[in-house]
């Protein structure tokens, strides 16, 4: 934020100050546009999506981590 504090995940806004309408309606502007751009993301969860500032200062509702490949054929070592 504006005093260098790190970024909230949704887990702990919702925690905080329940669902208020503001947020709900941020994260489906950020999931859609997650669909609609065709981004492939992994293991998407309330704790690693947060509300904050990007590189910009834009605010806003950011996916923190789960960017990749997926492969075709999962192999586990």
């Amino acid at each position: 934020d504006e005093r260098d504090n790190i970024a909230q995940t949704v887990a702990d806004l919702v925690r905080k100050r329940g669902l208020d309408q503001n947020l709900g309606r941020e994260l489906d502007n950020f999931f859609k546009t997650l669909a609609d751009s065709h981004v492939m993301v992994h293991e998407v969860s309330a704790a690693n999506i947060v509300y904050g500032l990007n590189a910009d200062s834009v605010p806003g509702i950011y996916l923190i981590d789960g960017f990749g490949l997926t492969p075709l054929i999962p192999i586990y070592a």
